[in-house]
């Protein structure tokens, strides 16, 4: 039998089949993947060029994504609205600082003396001038006792008589600065060992509480300056002296 001998295939020739087997391969994945184009004069496509599949696809994105944008531009807003008022009622309720008298004595007069209030009157002996007598601008030092056991100082703003002046103090009332509150003397001496606070603050007041127990003043001069009797000026006569009752508890009010 005689064997048909097949012609040769040359090298470049087996090289370009195999390359064109691989572009082949290679594009045919590629175009049946391919997105129909757009007809000229539509800018983006139209959607009856895009398969029924592919439409309802588009679509659903379509909706949902400026859906997704409008609510991520609408929370931030909303939160922050929401958060404000929640803000307000956080700072109306957070307990406020109590403003302490000698916080206010500082911050109202020359007085650099440190220590509690109920440390004032021993701290300040090195410093000032101390008395029984009231003068404007000097402090009244309050002692301690068990209602208020840091004791107390307070600003005289005036000297009504000899039994009577007005102070300007803080937390006397719990937190609050009261201004011209009245306060009489009732020790039997009138040396204002032992005074009433009126109930209410204020230049009218008539009805004072419960005895409290103090130092004396102590004077915004040093401690060798003169006494300048021009300040003690007093706009009534002196009133007769007024005996203190027994009882000497103070009241709980102050702090």
């Amino acid at each position: 039998m005689t064997r048909i001998q097949r012609p040769t295939e040359t090298r470049p020739a087996r090289l370009r089949r195999v390359l064109w087997a691989v572009l082949l391969a290679i594009a045919l994945p590629c175009l049946a993947h391919a997105e129909p184009v757009a007809p000229r004069g539509q800018a983006g496509g139209d959607v009856a060029s895009v398969p029924a599949a592919n439409r309802a696809g588009a679509g659903s994105q379509a909706r949902k994504k400026p859906a997704g944008e409008a609510h991520h531009r609408n929370r931030s807003p909303q939160k922050k609205q929401a958060a404000r008022p929640a803000a307000a009622r956080q700072a109306a309720q957070a307990p406020q600082r109590r403003i302490q008298c000698v916080q206010y004595v500082v911050a109202n007069s020359e007085f650099r003396i440190r220590g509690n209030a109920r440390d004032w009157w021993h701290n300040a002996r090195a410093m000032h001038a101390r008395g029984n007598t009231p003068e404007p601008g000097s402090v009244l030092s309050f002692r301690s006792v068990r209602s208020m056991p840091l004791g107390h100082v307070a600003l005289v703003s005036r000297v009504v008589s000899s039994r009577e002046i007005l102070i300007d103090h803080a937390n006397w009332a719990r937190g609050a600065i009261s201004r011209s509150h009245s306060v009489i003397d009732v020790s039997p001496r009138n040396d204002w060992t032992a005074v009433r606070a009126a109930v209410k603050p204020g230049a009218d007041a008539t009805t004072h509480g419960k005895v409290y127990p103090t130092d004396g003043f102590i004077y915004a001069r040093g401690r060798d300056e003169a006494i300048n009797v021009a300040d003690r000026s007093f706009e009534q006569a002196q009133p007769p002296v007024v005996q203190p009752p027994r009882d000497l508890r103070p009241a709980a009010s102050p702090g």
